[in-house]
């Protein structure tokens, strides 16, 4: 579900794929549906329109304010899980089952940008400037708070780049030998 500007909801829906528009005053309609059995995932598309993450085959499609659609983007992947937005218009997707996520061009031509360890990586977000996030979370041997306390866990979002230099930033200390942070996307279960 994602909310436009103005108050209208977009649903997508599984077992039929499809998208439903429900306005501020909460009348829905129909206003995609897909070949695709399940709508995993909604982001904003230019001009008041929405980019749709699909599967059993992978598939993104834009779909304009009016509800027509083209294919925007057919991943080598089952699932589309997440979709994130950058505010130059690229599009990124996490994917499953695989566990790759995409970035794709606002012309629809895209490649990996990270493959996870995971088999799915269902979950996307920015920093505040709008770069992609990877949610850390360090093993904690070697890894202290500010306070000097041992078996620290941090699980903030950190800028893209050296994972250790990252956590040096948000204030932890990070010692040579501790485990590197390994996961974009889904959060790891302990």
């Amino acid at each position: 579900m994602i909310a436009a500007p103005d108050g209208t909801l977009f649903v997508g829906t599984g077992n039929e794929g499809k998208v439903f528009r429900v306005d501020p005053q909460g009348k829905g309609s129909l206003f995609f549906d897909s070949t695709e059995l399940e709508v995993h995932a909604l982001a904003p598309a230019p001009n008041g329109g929405l980019y749709v993450g699909t599967s059993p085959d992978g598939k993104i499609y834009k779909v304009d304010r009016n509800g027509t659609a083209t294919t925007f983007f057919d991943s080598d992947d089952k699932y589309i899980w997440a979709l994130a937005v950058d505010a130059k218009g690229n599009v990124f997707a996490g994917t499953g089952d695989k566990g790759v996520i995409y970035k794709i061009t606002p012309d629809g031509k895209g490649a990996p940008f990270y493959k996870t360890n995971a088999t799915h990586a269902t979950a996307l977000a920015f920093d505040k400037s709008r770069q992609p996030a990877r949610r850390h979370r360090h093993a904690g041997q070697g890894a202290a708070d500010r306070s000097g306390r041992q078996g620290v866990r941090p699980a903030r979002f950190a800028v893209p780049g050296n994972p250790r230099a990252a956590l040096r930033r948000q204030g932890h200390a990070v010692r040579r030998g501790a485990e590197r942070p390994r996961r974009i996307g889904g959060a790891r279960r302990r």
